[in-house]
């Protein structure tokens, strides 16, 4: 994401590894290779500007919905557990 903001503020031409780094985050998908290639062939300050910001928006949804997976795939966690969890150290907090 840092390096999308860079390149977003920046004049200069886009770094071939920001580039790339795009591009692997999910090669099987054709969102990511289209928003790495948006980017790669960005010419002009406004258009990297562009292509960095919908990159990051993209970037943004996808650990938007990675955080609100559910937890039963792991082992002795659940989402009740977790809320139960944070019930009863809330109302310690509270207490201390």
């Amino acid at each position: 994401m840092s390096a999308l903001a860079e390149v977003a503020a920046s004049p200069g031409a886009v770094p071939a590894d920001v580039v790339s780094r795009l591009a692997s985050i999910d090669p099987a998908d054709a969102a990511w290779r289209e928003a790495a290639a948006t980017l790669a062939g960005a010419r002009t300050a406004d258009a990297r500007r562009q292509a960095s910001l919908s990159a990051m928006e993209q970037l943004a949804a996808r650990a938007r919905g990675r955080l609100s997976a559910p937890l039963s795939g792991l082992p002795g966690l659940s989402s009740g557990a977790l809320q139960g969890w944070w019930a009863e150290e809330s109302r310690r907090g509270a207490s201390r």
